[in-house]
């Protein structure tokens, strides 16, 4: 009932979520759902229904324009690729609900909010959603709006071929350059400069249409065509004056920051420019490396004092420097060529950028040649990444080549680097470098390297924050979470990973703190307790970069209360797996086994007893794969229990006996795959050695009937399956198989027959199972769980994450329940219900969180009685670029 609600009715208050449209989107059943409810809101009459309220005027259908609440509702057509129809209405509310006579509004004036709405509409854009600091373009009224800044900057909106007839947009400039956008923000329109809006009589149905065009709440947008703000590397025209001003006024801590830099900073610094540099591993062999990482520190430490002090001498030196490499390198190789690229280019790129745009008098000539090297060395040498190495590699490749994007102005190549950030393969991208709770990928190899990894993505965050790009949320604020977890660590407080936590380098503090707590103080509002610790400790005079250039210019600072960084829902290593201990007592009257004795001979002879064999705390080596038969429990002290094939062996760990098994337990162990369990310094290097066709064909656990037996009432609890080449866990046949608390992991490489054979678990012909509470990740060239030809199975509330196919593959099965999984950072899919023959029927996909999959985040095909409800999608590859 109208009367029910007040001012309104339930019409317009269904759309009044303007922070969170794609939520509504989501909610309403998606794009087309969306859309279509629009349709009928604009379309359906209320006819002579008495209960309709009397002050809702200027109506189009439920849309009443004399009440407020309904102001921003025309825009929404932009967020689901429909741009043609906010311009359409726009332009008629324009003309038929304003006149210039007494009652020339058609409704209440309330605070000026009609007014304001033909004031911002006529100018060709409105802010649905104020504090995202976009705003939607519509239709503008006039031909030529000049919107005068204080600062004396002017933002001019000129509508071409504008007329009563022409009322669609056709294509858009800003600045001199296309521009593809159905929004501007806030920062296009206080810089200043041109936008030029194209109109016709007919719609262009592709404007606005792709999803990287349109606003954005929630997610990232990627920007494809918005011009570069310049400077806008580290810092934008504002962050620097900023620093400035609080240099010359003395204020701490940039007064003590700059006098460090200043000591720093050596007018007799010599480049020593060569032209092929080469290094090995760990800077071995290094001809022109060092060389290189000095003059990059040194060209950035000289440009930041010009800006600074404006003494020409500074802007000489750094130009001196970029020049000497400029007209000198030629070329990069050995092992460190990619890296050296990816750490020290970036210093260089943000000197050129400050100095090219603060009339430093680098000439013309010599920018040009700097822009040639830039684009025929650095970005040659890096365009491919290299995601085999450990994250931080790709990592410092992908804030190097936004930096060289912006300089060069060059779209195409920041959407590359944007791209690797958010759906990198292999070892790449931010969900594959940081793991759900803050764990990262090179925590179990040493602190330096850790802390090197998240401080590269951080600059990458900096940069695209400086061009309107929040990289920071990503991932539910991941990097963020990284940050708190290093600085956790390393400031002596303990803490649980997955794998064996590094020790290793913990005094090794690394600038790259400031900026990160810096934009979560002052633009989320969120407290990073263990960040601000850590930086009160550590103050050091080779900090000074990072306190001058992070702490940034914040016109509008959060004013909201202090949050903190929410607790996360995740599988913890504490719970999940082979643990520090076994789950659960050991039955008195247990049969044990020492390292040393044959386990094999044990449950041999106590076949049929019903006894629990246990294994004590050690390595047990077998030398041919351990048979299992019914009736037997087999457990022991978590991690401290590991079963270990040996190491020439080349078949499976652990197989079921006979072709009947039935009520088999195995719990409170770990199952190692790799040929050598002593830990690399580095962990990734030996992961290599797995990955590849001839690597060693060694498997998990089999379970499987030869001659059509009875497979039955298996339970797998807290047990870690790692490291091996072909499946971690491979079950065909059986019913009532239960999957428990359990770490299947770098299982499924690409041994003989091949890639995408093998996976982290994987069930056929399986009824009735369960696969609840555990984690399926890294497998290197498969699934992290595989699913075909079963019946009745549920999966629910675990992760399949960094797989390199899908998170979930499910294929020709029925009856199957996937609920309250992450699956995220897959290079395929996040969850894929596919048909190999007659597809799957009844398929329930129910409240899963599925984000930067490198395709979709659930993907259906020939699927019969779908239920999918409540999950969300978030930043999947496939679902933001189309």
């Amino acid at each position: 009932m109208a009367t029910d609600y007040a001012e309104g009715n339930p019409w317009q208050y269904l759309w009044l979520v303007p922070q969170d449209v794609e939520g509504l989107i989501e909610l309403l059943g998606g794009e087309k759902a969306f859309a279509d409810k629009l349709n009928t809101f604009f379309s359906l009459d209320s006819g002579n229904d008495e209960d309709i309220l009397l002050d809702l005027t200027g109506c189009i259908g439920q849309y009443a324009h004399g009440n407020e609440p309904s102001h921003h509702i025309a825009y929404l057509y932009a967020y689901v690729g429909q741009q043609w129809k906010t311009a359409r209405l726009t332009r008629y509310i324009l003309k038929n609900f304003y006149h210039d006579q007494p009652d020339g509004i058609i409704g209440n004036e309330d605070c000026g909010q009609m007014s304001a709405w033909y004031i911002m509409s006529s100018l060709g854009f409105y802010p649905v959603f104020t504090a995202s600091g976009q705003y939607v373009l519509g239709s503008p009224l006039f031909d030529k709006v000049t919107i005068n800044h204080e600062n004396g900057k002017k933002f001019i909106i000129e509508a071409v071929d504008n007329s009563p007839e022409n009322i669609y947009i056709q294509d858009v400039e800003l600045n001199g350059k296309k521009y593809d956008l159905t929004y501007i923000t806030h920062q296009d329109i206080m810089q200043g400069g041109k936008l030029i809006i194209r109109m016709g009589s007919e719609p262009n149905y592709d404007f606005g249409s792709k999803q990287m065009s349109r606003p954005q709440n929630r997610t990232i947008g990627i920007c494809a065509s918005k011009p570069f703000i310049h400077p806008g590397m580290a810092q934008s025209y504002e962050d620097l004056e900023f620093m400035r001003t609080n240099v010359l006024q003395g204020n701490e801590p940039w007064k003590t920051a700059f006098n460090d830099l200043k000591k720093q900073t050596s007018l007799n610094f010599v480049p020593c420019p060569i032209a092929f540099v080469s290094e090995d591993a760990y800077g071995v062999n290094s001809f022109g490396g060092k060389e290189f990482y000095q003059s990059a520190m040194a060209a950035y430490k000289h440009s930041l004092v010009w800006y600074i002090t404006k003494d020409q001498v500074y802007a000489d030196k750094a130009i001196e420097i970029l020049n000497a490499w400029a007209y000198k390198l030629h070329s990069f190789d050995a092992n460190n060529a990619k890296l050296n690229v990816g750490l020290w280019g970036y210093y260089f790129l943000n000197a050129a950028e400050i100095l090219r745009y603060s009339d430093a008098g680098w000439s013309e000539k010599d920018m040009a040649q700097f822009e040639k090297m830039v684009l025929t060395i650095l970005y040659p040498t890096i365009k491919d990444f290299f995601t085999e190495a450990n994250g931080n590699w790709d990592a410092s490749m992908i804030s190097t080549m936004l930096c060289i994007a912006v300089y060069t102005d060059n779209r195409e190549i920041f959407n590359k680097a944007i791209d690797r950030y958010l759906w990198g393969p292999g070892n790449s991208g931010i969900t594959k470098y940081i793991y759900p709770g803050g764990q990262s990928q090179e925590a179990i190899r040493d602190w330096d390297h850790a802390q090197l990894g998240i401080g590269e993505f951080e600059k990458a965050a900096q940069t695209a924050r400086t061009q309107g790009i929040d990289l920071y949320s990503v991932a539910q604020d991941r990097l963020a979470y990284a940050y708190e977890l290093t600085a956790k660590v390393i400031l002596g407080n303990d803490i649980d990973i997955y794998g064996t936590l590094s020790t290793s380098r913990m005094d090794t503090i690394k600038d790259i703190y400031q900026s990160i707590y810096d934009y979560y103080i002052n633009v989320k509002g969120i407290k990073l307790p263990y960040t601000k610790q850590f930086i009160q400790k550590h103050v050091h005079p080779d900090f000074s970069i990072g306190t001058l250039t992070g702490l940034k210019y914040h016109p509008v600072k959060s004013r909201q209360m202090m949050k903190t960084l929410p607790v996360l829902d995740f599988l913890k290593p504490t719970e999940i797996g082979a643990l520090n201990a076994p789950t659960r007592d050991i039955p008195s009257g247990s049969i044990r086994v020492n390292p040393g004795e044959s386990v094999q001979d044990v449950i041999d002879r106590h076949r049929g007893s019903g006894k629990c064999i246990v294994l004590e705390r050690g390595v047990h080596i077998l030398k041919a794969p351990l048979k299992i038969y019914s009736g037997i429990t087999l457990c022991g002290y978590g991690k401290q229990s590991v079963l270990y094939l040996s190491p020439e062996m080349r078949t499976a760990t652990v197989i079921n006996a006979e072709d009947n098994i039935s009520n088999f337990t195995l719990r409170d162990v770990l199952i190692e795959g790799a040929i050598n369990v002593k830990e690399n310094s580095d962990p990734n290097h030996d992961r290599r050695l797995r990955l590849y066709m001839l690597a060693p064909s060694r498997e998990g656990i089999i379970i499987r009937s030869e001659n059509g037996g009875r497979i039955e009432n298996l339970t797998f609890e807290n047990v870690t399956l790692q490291n091996f080449t072909k499946n971690g866990m491979l079950i065909v046949g059986g019913s009532g198989i239960k999957i428990n608390r359990c770490n299947f992991t770098d299982n499924g490489a690409a041994v003989v027959p091949g890639s995408g054979f093998h996976h982290n678990l994987n069930l056929s012909y399986v009824t009735n199972g369960s696969v609840t509470n555990s984690r399926f990740c890294s497998s290197p060239w498969g699934n992290g769980i595989s699913i075909s030809f079963c019946k009745k199975i549920t999966v629910s509330n675990n992760e399949m994450c960094r797989n390199k196919l899908s998170g979930i593959y499910c294929v020709d099965s029925e009856n199957i329940s996937i609920n309250n999984n992450l699956t995220e950072g897959n290079d395929e899919d996040g969850i894929n219900i596919d048909a190999l023959y007659r597809g799957c029927n009844t398929v329930e996909i129910q409240s899963n969180l599925s984000q930067n999959n490198s395709r979709k985040g659930i993907r259906t095909n020939c699927v019969t009685a779908l239920k999918q409800k409540d999950n969300k999608l978030l930043i999947n590859r496939s679902e933001c670029i189309n």
